[in-house]
């Protein structure tokens, strides 16, 4: 259904639709170096926006960018309108005067046959290997090494380029062809940094410094990464709680007020100082994390049974910001888990305590990531497989979280995780009927509960779902249902998430209900479409809105005096070790949730985060290496 009948219009001589795309950051970038005034028109193809009646007038092959200019050089003052990116670049230049030499040069000719490379080449190859490799809904080795391949193949004919060169694209002036090439070459040589060999496009990286510290593309990036609660009529335009008649609406409305008083004086700092965006407090985080490793306050006391946690939940944060630990630290930790790993197996929350699945959980997590073959061989597999089977309920498959303790959906995520990152052999054993007891935990609302009967929680749906995700058995999940609960469970004021309906915002929950999104939209991509299915009825779009949920957590949780994050704005400015890893781990996914998995960065790049397996939540290549080097050790 359409929900415009005509295009959006300002009030600036140029009107552009288009999106932050590689396609329409080109154009972004060259209206900024102009210096040209425009408008700036965001086109949500998630909505299918591109296929309404209006943009195929302005655009009848449904495409962005398109450009509108309504003073257009020559005597027809008629409105210009014009589609393909690299057109737009042409005109631009051509209607200016800069960045493209005159007709009949050599220059010109030779700036125009790299912009030509660019559109045939470049574009289509790179968003082909992007696409098979993080969109697609099967996985096809021979299209993902194809167009990888030539990806490779291309980026080093730039860099060949580059090097005769020794300054642009076409020679030594900058041009729109730099303009054209520079954002798809940034995003491919980010996303896929580990699939490209180490140091094989120097002339590359050295062009994309020079062009990516410019103002103007700077600026030109960030066109359509504009901040949700910067548009106008934000405060009055969207849904907030009007009724204090209970309990529950009188603190939802009090939250609110506290979220809007963060984000005013927000954009208060962004008018009076020149902000560009929030900023990710990464000194002050790291600082503050490698603090507490050493050394807590007293008010931390009662965390004694989650020593094991605390280390999870720094290592954690500190490898999302890309902080590496010193070899003494490592061989710290190492020691210190191994005296809290109980001579029956398993760990407990401290030297000393008795086994507990949680604190074993968070102790194997925090070892994978220290990547070390001395972290791997401080758990005990086969006393960790052993004494699994003792907190197992034989009648129903279910695990409690320690000898004669309570079953719940918690300790059997736990039990499903570890046994996968480590690779125990008796899998199979183990966790017979356990996805049946864990699809009785999904209530009529979609979500999942702590056991059969209970209410539907963040928390426990992310278990729930992840550990029949771990068990090759999510087939039996309602997804649907369980989808349509994730997604309302993002508040329309604050942009964060809630845990349970009828609860405030908290930012830990960026974690618990945001890994759920890329988990179901990993099996959507991977289920095939049935023969009477409309392809439009999948979820191919957006799911959230990811911009709101960053602001959210940057704004409202982020902690400006000491580092860390909290649930909610406070006060005091306290943090905590909690929030702070789940806060950083939803953000780390909200960054890599845009469309066909381009990121979308709150604040710039700057803000950027390494990335964290949703199934685990640790690093991506922390569980591959952990995995691999388990599968080849006997128990």
């Amino acid at each position: 259904m359409a929900t415009n009948t005509s295009a959006q219009t300002g009030d600036k001589p140029i009107q552009l639709y288009s999106l932050a795309t590689p396609n329409g950051q080109k154009i972004g970038i060259a209206l900024e170096e102009l210096g040209l005034e425009y408008d700036a028109h965001l086109i949500d193809i998630s909505k299918d926006i591109q296929y309404e009646d209006w943009f195929k007038k302005l655009n009848p092959n449904s495409k962005i960018p398109v450009l509108v200019d309504r003073q257009p050089p020559g005597e027809d003052k008629q409105p210009l309108t014009i589609f393909e990116s690299g057109a737009i670049l042409i005109y631009l230049a051509d209607k200016t005067g800069q960045f493209l030499a005159p007709m009949g040069t050599r220059q010109r000719y030779e700036t125009l046959e790299w912009l030509m490379w660019q559109m045939g080449g470049v574009g289509p190859m790179f968003g082909q290997a992007n696409h098979f490799h993080r969109a697609a809904k099967e996985q096809i080795d021979y299209a993902k090494n194809r167009y990888l391949d030539e990806a490779k193949r291309l980026l080093k004919v730039l860099d060949t380029q580059l090097n005769k060169t020794g300054s642009y694209v076409s020679g030594n002036d900058y041009t729109i062809a730099d303009m054209a090439i520079f954002p798809w070459v940034q995003f491919f040589t980010k996303n896929y940094k580990e699939k490209l060999d180490d140091n094989a496009y120097s002339n590359i990286d050295r062009w994309l410094k020079v062009i990516g510290d410019r103002p103007q593309v700077k600026k030109g990036l960030k066109v359509y990464m504009s901040l949700r609660i910067s548009q106008k009529g934000f405060f009055q335009g969207v849904y907030r709680t009007h009724k204090e008649d209970t309990v529950t609406n009188r603190d939802q409305a009090q939250s609110e007020r506290e979220v809007e008083k963060r984000f005013r004086q927000f954009l208060h700092s962004q008018s009076s100082l020149g902000l560009e965006g929030p900023l990710l407090s990464r000194d002050k985080h790291v600082a503050y994390l490698l603090k507490s490793l050493r050394h807590l306050p007293e008010s931390q006391q009662a965390l004694d049974a989650s020593r094991p946690w605390l280390i999870y939940w720094i290592t954690q944060s500190l490898y999302l910001l890309d902080e590496q630990l010193s070899d003494s630290l490592i061989n710290d930790i190492c020691g210190f888990l191994n005296r809290c790993q109980h001579p029956d197996g398993g760990f407990g929350g401290g030297p000393g305590q008795i086994a507990h699945l949680a604190p074993t959980y968070a102790a194997v997590n925090a070892l994978c990531l220290l990547r070390s073959e001395k972290a791997y061989q401080v758990i005990d597999r086969k006393k960790l497989s052993a004494w699994l089977k003792t907190i197992r309920d034989p009648l129903n498959g279910s695990f409690s979280l320690h000898l004669d303790g309570e079953s719940d959906i918690r300790a059997t995520y736990c039990a499903a995780s570890v046994a996968t990152l480590c690779q125990l052999e008796d899998r199979n054993e183990l966790f017979k009927n356990t996805a049946e007891w864990v699809i009785s935990c999904q209530t009529y609302e979609g979500g999942f509960g702590a056991c059969p009967g209970a209410e539907a929680h963040g928390g426990y749906s992310f278990c729930g779902y992840a550990t029949l995700i771990l068990l090759d058995r999510e087939s039996i999940c309602d997804r649907e249902s369980l989808l349509r609960w994730t997604v309302n469970r993002q508040m329309t004021f604050e942009g964060g998430f809630q845990g349970r309906t009828n609860k405030l915002v908290d930012g830990c929950y960026s974690f618990w209900v945001g890994a759920l999104l890329p988990l179901i939209e990993n099996i959507e991509r991977r289920k095939p479409v049935r023969n009477d299915q409309n392809v439009n009825d999948r979820h191919d779009g957006q799911l959230f809105n990811t911009i709101a949920a960053q602001e959210y957590v940057l704004l409202c949780s982020q902690g400006n005096q000491s580092g860390g994050f909290s649930d909610r704005p406070k006060l005091d400015g306290r943090t905590d070790l909690y929030h702070t890893c789940y806060c950083l781990s939803g953000l780390s996914l909200f960054q890599d949730s845009g469309l066909d998995q381009t990121p979308v960065i709150c604040g710039g790049d700057v803000n950027r985060l390494r990335n964290t397996h949703p199934l685990f939540n640790i690093g991506p290549e922390c569980a591959r290496d952990a995995m691999a080097y388990y599968s080849q050790k006997q128990l």
